[in-house]
């Protein structure tokens, strides 16, 4: 999957927000590697007054600082939760996934329903006649 040139612009606006402490905590390498991604015609200024969601950040930004976070700021603990909520989420969307292909599948079956045969048993003087009828349902 490409990572669009843009989210490392937004990336690097949101990362020169970061106190100073926090900053050193990236690789100079990683910050290079984040500057030499940026798409040159793009100007993105992060906005700290404002939360991610009111500042349009990209769903490849919110990956890429993730990345970021888990692996250069995120304490121990942190690392575990996040782990943890990224795994309930992927079961979260498996299990929505089967229960729509469930739900086609049961609607398809239903117009392929074959004919059923209808079975009347009748006893007679000591000997069982069986009487097969169709019946369409």
């Amino acid at each position: 999957m490409e990572i669009n040139k843009r989210a490392y612009n937004q990336l690097s606006s949101i990362l020169d927000c970061l106190k100073e402490s926090e900053y050193v905590k990236i690789p100079e390498a990683q910050i290079k590697f984040i500057d030499n991604k940026k798409d040159a015609s793009y100007n993105y200024c992060f906005d700290p007054t404002k939360d991610l969601t009111q500042n349009d950040i990209m769903p490849d930004t919110i990956s890429l600082l993730i990345a970021i976070w888990d692996m250069y700021l995120a304490t121990d603990r942190q690392h575990e939760r996040l782990v943890q909520t990224l795994i309930e989420r992927d079961f979260e969307v498996e299990q929505k996934e089967a229960m729509q292909l469930q739900k086609k599948t049961k609607r398809g079956r239903r117009h392929k329903r074959p004919k059923q045969t209808k079975i009347k048993i009748s006893e007679i003087q000591q000997d069982i006649i069986i009487e097969a009828t169709e019946e369409q349902k």
